[in-house]
């Protein structure tokens, strides 16, 4: 039995499912009253790189460009990533996720990206192998 993550909770009421490129309000006292955003590509391996990488700890923007951008053939610039960053946290925040969700601080190696981890969540699937191999 294995447990495979699959996404992750942002805030209370904010599920992102890197599988299917989805932001999504799922606050249940808001019925008929869902909230989404779908997620192109970059913007979605950029939150999935944050949450995975910057979650109570700063990451080099210099990190994020290659992980992001560079490894996936695409040119990487400083001003892409604060495109893509201001898109993302509008994003979250019309799903009410709070303004201090991600942050820029300045290290001693650099510039970088911080992520209040005390609202990341991740969610799992449970994975069981003997029920599809039996």
């Amino acid at each position: 039995m294995e447990n495979v993550i699959v996404g992750y909770y942002i805030g209370h009421h904010v599920q992102f499912d890197f599988i299917h490129r989805r932001l999504v309000n799922i606050d249940k006292r808001k019925r008929g009253f869902i909230k989404e955003h779908m997620l192109r590509d970059t913007m979605n391996r950029l939150l999935l790189f944050l949450l995975q990488n910057a979650n109570n700890q700063t990451v080099l923007t210099s990190d994020v460009l290659y992980h992001v951008w560079d490894v996936h053939g695409l040119s990487s610039s400083n001003q892409r990533l604060w495109q893509v960053i201001q898109s993302l946290q509008f994003r979250l925040l019309s799903l009410n996720v709070p303004h201090d969700f991600v942050s820029f601080q300045q290290t001693i190696k650099g510039k970088g990206i911080y992520l209040n981890g005390d609202m990341i969540k991740p969610y799992y699937f449970h994975f069981d192998e003997n029920l599809i191999y039996s």
